[in-house]
Formats: C-alpha cells, structure tokens, sequence
C-alpha cells in the first residue's frame, strides 16, 4: 500500500497545538486575572524528553505569559519563549514553571529493578542536565502520584498542570485518573487545569477508535487502509530554547530530592554495564547514527536482518528510546522520510520497512487500546483459549537459560545481561516456550520479558506473545522455530552462542548448537560435559514438537470461532505470502545426477496429524528450513534406487487421502465444507496419480495430470458461478471432482489454504505438482485477493505469484513473524 508522504516540519503555536489537543478549561482559566499564573510539567514515563513535547511547550508559555493578557494565546512560536518574559515586557515575580518527575512506586509503568531500572535513571540524569542547561531543573517527587503531587501544586500555587496522555495500559491510565480525583479541591481553590497532550504514538488511539467505531482492525493491511484514510501524523515541534523561571531554582522540600541512586533505593548494582545508555542524547545520537546511513534505511527489511550480530545489533534499537519516550516517535518518523528523499531510490515498503516497523508499533497500539483485557487469555475476545501446561521446572530452565539448547540459552542470557535481544531471538524464545516445545502460557513469557527488556512495551509486548504462540494475530501454528537449526542459517560458527553461553566456547562449529551429539572425548576436550557443566536437553524437540501441533489442532478445533479464524488464517498466509504458505520439501542434486529424498522433509498440515515416520526415517534436525523451496531443475523421475522409498511414501499418501476425504473441515459453512471436501479429495487423487508415474518414469504423463491440477486448482470449473447459493448433491459431482450447474458461496483464500494443505502432505517425489498447484495458488489469489481482502493483500499476492514454477529460490515476502522448520513442524514467517 502506497501511503501518502508526511507534510515536512511546521512550527504551531499554542493556540494551533491547544485546537488539537485542548486542556478542559485551560483557556477559560487563561482568560481569568489572576495573582500568578504558575505552570507545572509532569514529566511521565513515557516522555522522557524536551523535543517534540507540546505539554512543556503550553505550559512553558502559560507561565510566560501575563497575568492579564487575555484567553488568547500567543501566535509566537513556543519554542523561542522564555519563561521569564511576559508579552508586554513587564515582570510578573509570581509566574514560574516547574519540571516535575513523580517515582511512584504504585505505578506498574515506572520499572523498580534491573536495568529497565538503571536505564529509567540515566533518562532522569540526561533530562535533569537538558533542563539545567536550559535555565530550568527537574524536582522529583517520591511516592503515590495522587498524595505527593497535589500537595506540590498546593504549597507553589500552580493553576496548570501539563502532562502526556495515558498509553492504552490499564496501570497508566489508573495513574492519571488517581491523579484527576485527587485534584478536584484544586480546580475550586486554585483554579486548577489539567491538560494532557498525545505524543507517545503517531496518532491518537481515541481519534482511530472513532474513525474504525470502536472496532480495531485485526490485520495489518486493514490498518494501514485506516491510517491511510486519516493522513500522515502530525509534524513535529522543536525543543525549547530557554526555560528560566522566576523562583528560587532547585528548591526542595520533604517530598522532594534529587534523583535516587541505586544504592538508595536498595538495588544492587548491575553486573555488566549498560550496552545501550538511557535518555534523549543518546536516543538522539543513536537514531542519527542508524539514519545516517541512507542506503541501509531506504533498504531496510526486518526480515532480513541477523539476529546473532551483538556487538553492533543490525536493527535500529530504537525501541528503548521509544518506550521512555526519549525519542519522540513523530520525529522518528518524519526523519524515516527525510532519508528516504535524500536517498534517492525507491525505499522499501510497509510491512517490512523501517517505516513499516513505526505502523506495527500504531497498529498494536490500536488494538490493546479497542480490546478488554488484552493483557491475558481470560475474558480476551481476540484471544485463543488454550489449556497450556504448568511445569515452574520448565519455566525456571527457560527464564535461567538452562535448557540444553544453545541458541535459545544464548538468547535469555544476552536479555539478561544486555536488557535486550533481536526481535527474531524474542520469536525464537517465545516460540520455544508456548507451542514449540515447552507449552507453557505466554502470559509467563510476556512477565518475565516486562521485567528485563528495556523496551517493554505493554501494548507490543501482548500483541507479539499472542502473535508467536498463535493465541492471536496469527494462526499458522504449525510453523515452529528450530532451536537447533534456525540462528545455524545466520551464524554457522556459533560465534553468538559463544559469547553468551560460555561453557560452549571452545566447542567446535560441527556441534555448537547440538552439544549433546558430540562425542565424549570431544566433550572433554573443550572442557564441557554436557549434563555436567551444561544442561542436558529438557525436551526432545522433535518429540514434543507433534505432540504439541496435535495439541493445538485440538484446541483450535475446539473454539466457536473456528471457522472464522480459518480464513483469517488463510488471509494471512496466502494473500500476503503464497510462496511461504507452504514450504515444500527439498530435493538435494547429487554429483551423479541422482536425487536423495529425506522423508523427514514431510510437512504437517493444520487441523490434521502428520505423516507417520517413513521407512528410512532419519529426523532431519539439522535442514535449513528457510521457507523456500528448493527443486531440481531436471524433469527426469526418480532413480530406480529410490523406488521403494517413493512406492511406500505412495502408500501413505492414499491413506492420508482417505483420511482427509473423511474428516471435517472447519469452514464458514455447511455447504462449503462439502464443495471443498470434495476438491480436496480430487486434488489428493491427482497428486498421487503423478507420484505414481513419476516412480514409474512416465515423466509426460505425470506433467499432465500436474498442469491438469493447476487448472483445477486455478478455476475448479467455469460453469461454476461463485456466488451465495446451495451445494451440488454428491450424485452431480462428476469423475474429476468438478461442480457443475449450481451455484455456491465461495471464498477463494479457504478454497486456496486447503489446496496448501494438500501440497504440505506430499512428498517430495511430487514436487513437480506442488509446483503447479503453488503457482496456481498464488495466481488465484492474485485474481481475488483485491476484490476480497484489499489492495495491500493482492499487491503481495501479485509478487509472490510472479515466482514461477521450479525455481530454485522465491523470494521472501513479509509479515509477522519468522522463519524456521522442524522435522514435520513447518516455519513460521518473519514481520
């Protein structure tokens, strides 16, 4: 989707900035004579800076302003005002603004251990220096906002109070509207206002609530369509110039002090210093530092980028910054598109983007704000209802990195020390807890990571945890993260488990991430035994991995919902990602022209078992699953020395047909389940009509039944019209399973996601069918995808239907989350 660009940087004035975000009664109050007119700034957690901070701006020219100029306020550029001078000139000796900063240790936003902790205090440290500079200091406040701060506005005769809206999470808004009652014998006594601004966020939640009635919308490409409907947010506003105010400067009293060290507030401090510096100079610096290189911006693609790089991460980290607000994201934003001007060629697109990644931070936003109870399973409408495990033995292994596996242990140890890890290492990690292999509840993950991520987010961090456990968002839960194989694609060397993992350092490459399959004197020579000095371990992935996907099957299949969280599913997996909606098995060419089948390369398929074990059955753990598909270039069929192997996969494949021409299909009704059934069983018949030829060298004959399923997959017949109506007897479906003279209700991305479901059971004997019946997926959603799910959806499903059939490597398109495949669990994609 092509949004529309951002209009450049325009200085407003108060009066501009109150029109769009107005104070209850501030200007009533201004118009108003009065002894003094003292402003106060409540600096809040999540706006943690000067720039870009219209609440400092309004009450910077509150204070500055005379006590009888009228309601009015100056058309002058706030950020060029000083809190000293009047507008006529006059002093007026009552007038101050005060920076305030309340440590509460009730509020649930404020972090109160570890390095979120120290990175909040080298934030106060930096505001506290930007405003002495400036003329101005910070007081801090210690204890419940509702007590400490009233009696502050009280004691310096304060009549408006500024402060940043509340973000979508229950405890800070809780915060604000303890703070609102608290003030009402203020707004009587002192003529107290309150205003509050919204910056934390591109647009403001309640404005897109309005603007989608109340009803978020579930899928990135819909958001995008919303925003694109409302226009580029608002510029940014520069930081003020001066701050000087007319009281005693640094004046304290028993509520009040500067800012606490560690040691004060009983933390010990950390044994590692921080890798990334909390405030707005180093959020500054950081983003100019990623900016300033053109090039990677205007190519960024978060798919991409490396997980296991740690010195120099190959993301941004910008999230911190935004999380405490150190960086205004506004400003993030219109300096995104400046690089993309200055840079000169066509950037890339939303979802993948760098841009794209400040519209999921929006579009999770909108959702936790339109949600009740977004923060668990219980009473979530949007929310799965899973029966997860409980095992604190298997939380404690995880939260400690003592699971045996090295790159999730590498993973939970650099959140530990470095209070951060790469966005496709949090997917790994929350996979491998949930339904990878743990089952455990992703609301234990989502704690623990709130307390140790700098950039803990409430809104992002529930949205990601229901997205990689497959409880929302996304459905495909099949696709699973190896732990074993997924960080050996970025870095075969281990240099990452290395460094974090240090009883595996001299380990060689061969068995860095699988220790525990090297030999005993291999063991002994790198100074590690495992199941002594490293865990052993705790799960056998390829075990638990099926037995979790039939657990999940399960539970899908058990929720009212299931049908419509089907093409929900479909959507997200067809209509942005044909290509990837199945990874199809790899054909390794050999150097004597041969091909070697790996019957672990079979895939499982949602709502169904997997394939039994095959009879040469060596789990294929170490396979780099990279969601591509890989075939041999030859139509020739397959060596004689591998008959047997194809005749026995053969075998299976009737049985599965016969199997998933008997079991029910959760689907939007009745008669659809009955027409798509039925396609499915013809489609099974034609798959195996082909493995059988290929086996036995007919190579003309297995390319046409091929092309003979792509036409069928593509129109399953064009007598057929799709529209409502009701479903053809069994008695007038004819011999190739085609529906004639009826009309019926269709929904091409359901039609589509049971052809994949097709394709992700054969065996790579067929992949020559696979192929066809890809491409023709890919095709027919293209055809619909427009008319059905939007124009985002059949741009992506136009791109990945370019890919034609037999190619070596497709593309990689986007949306949340990532890559990697185990024996019979597919891989989920990356955002």
């Amino acid at each position: 989707m092509s949004l529309p660009p951002p209009q450049p940087p325009q200085s407003r004035s108060l009066s501009q900035l109150l029109l769009q975000h107005p104070p209850s009664q501030a200007a009533a109050a201004a118009a108003v004579p009065q002894e003094s007119r003292n402003a106060c700034h409540w600096f809040r957690i999540n706006a943690l800076r000067l720039d870009d901070n219209p609440a400092l701006l309004a009450a910077i020219e509150y204070s500055s302003s005379s006590s009888s100029s009228s309601s009015a306020p100056s058309a002058s550029a706030p950020t060029t005002t000083s809190a000293s001078a009047s507008h006529s000139g006059t002093a007026e000796p009552h007038n101050t603004l005060h920076n305030v900063f309340v440590l509460d240790p009730s509020d649930a936003t404020i972090p109160s251990s570890g390095l979120p902790l120290v990175f909040l205090l080298e934030s106060l440290t930096n505001l506290q220096s930007r405003l002495t500079w400036l003329g101005s200091h910070l007081t801090i406040l210690r204890g419940q906002v509702e007590q400490v701060l009233p009696d502050y506005l009280s004691k310096h005769d304060i009549s408006l109070v500024t402060y940043e809206e509340s973000t979508p999470e229950p405890a800070s808004s809780q915060v604000a509207q303890r703070l609102e009652q608290a003030l009402h014998p203020l707004r009587i006594r002192q003529r107290l206002e309150t205003s509050a601004f919204v910056t934390h966020t591109l647009y403001d939640m309640n404005m897109l609530l309005v603007a989608c009635k109340n009803t978020p919308p579930l899928t990135y490409g819909k958001f995008l369509s919303l925003i694109e409907s409302i226009g580029p947010p608002v510029a940014p506003l520069d930081a003020p110039h001066r701050l000087a105010e007319r009281g005693p400067a640094g004046q304290t009293d028993a509520a009040t002090g500067g800012i606490p060290s560690l040691a004060e507030l009983g933390i010990s401090e950390p044994h590692t210093p921080l890798m990334f510096h909390g405030g707005e100079t180093a959020g500054q610096a950081r983003m100019h530092h990623y900016l300033g290189d053109l090039a990677r911006v205007a190519n960024f693609s978060k798919p991409e980028l490396d997980p296991t790089l740690f010195e120099e991460p190959s993301s941004s980290v910008m999230s911190p910054y935004l999380r405490f607000g150190c960086v205004s994201p506004r400003r993030f934003f219109f300096e995104i598109n400046k690089v993309y001007i200055d840079s000169g060629v066509t950037p890339t697109q939303p979802p993948v983007s760098l841009l794209g990644q400040l519209y999921w931070r929006e579009f999770f936003y909108l959702v936790a704000a339109g949600t009740p109870n977004f923060d668990r399973a219980a009473g979530n409408p949007i929310c799965k209802q899973i029966q997860w495990d409980v095992n604190p033995e298997y939380l404690a292994a995880w939260e400690s990195g003592r699971t045996g596996y090295p790159w999730i242990d590498a993973a939970m140890n650099q959140l530990r020390e470095v209070g951060w890890m790469h966005h496709l290492a949090r997917h790994a990690v929350a996979c491998f807890l949930t339904r990878g292999d743990l089952f455990l509840s992703w609301e234990l993950g989502r704690d623990y990571l709130q307390r140790t991520l700098l950039d803990a987010d409430w809104s992002i961090s529930n949205a990601n945890w229901m997205w990689m456990s497959a409880s929302a968002f996304f459905h495909a839960y099949f696709r699973v993260y190896s732990p074993i194989t997924f960080a050996q694609h970025y870095d075969p060397e281990g240099k990452f488990v290395r460094r974090f993992v240090p009883a595996l350092r001299n380990f060689p490459s061969e068995y860095i991430y699988m220790p525990w399959s090297a030999p005993l004197e291999v063991q002994r020579e790198a100074g590690c035994i495992v199941g002594v000095d490293y865990p052993k371990p705790i799960v056998d992935h390829e075990q638990v991995c099926r037995t979790n996907m039939e657990r999940m099957r399960d539970a899908y299949a058990q929720q009212p919902d299931a049908a419509a969280l089907m093409a929900v599913s479909a959507v997200s997996m067809l209509t942005r990602q044909p290509h990837d909606a199945v990874t199809l098995a790899q054909m390794h060419g050999q150097s004597s022209g041969t091909l070697s089948i790996k019957s672990s390369d079979s895939i499982s398929a949602p709502f169904f078992k997997p394939l039994d074990t095959s009879a040469n059955g060596v789990a294929d753990t170490s396979r780099l699953g990279d969601t591509t598909s890989v075939h041999s270039g030859s139509t020739d069929s397959i060596p004689r020395a591998h008959q047997k192997t194809a005749s026995e996969e053969a075998a299976r494949v009737t049985n599965d047909a016969r199997r998933w021409s008997t079991t029910p299909v959760p689907v939007l009704s009745r008669d659809l389940g009955q027409i798509l059934q039925q396609w499915h069983a013809d489609m099974l018949q034609r798959a195996q009509a082909a493995s059988q030829l290929v086996h036995h060298n007919h190579s003309d004959e297995a390319h046409r039944h091929a092309s003979e399923a792509h036409h069928h997959a593509l129109e399953p017949d064009s007598s057929t019209s799709l529209s409502s109506g009701s479903v053809t007897p069994p008695s007038q479906v004819g011999s190739a399973g085609t529906i004639s003279n009826r009309e019926v209700h269709f929904d091409p991305a359901l039609h589509s996601m049971m052809a994949t479901e097709v394709v992700g059971q054969l065996h790579p004997a067929v992949g020559l069918v696979a192929d066809h019946l890809n491409a023709a997926i890919s095709t027919r959603v293209t055809r619909r995808s427009s008319e059905a799910f939007g124009d985002s959806h059949a741009a992506a499903a136009a791109a990945a239907a370019a890919s034609q059939p037999g190619s070596a490597k497709r593309s990689r398109a986007s949306t949340p989350p990532s890559v990697e495949t185990s024996t019979r669990c597919t891989s989920p994609r990356k955002r």
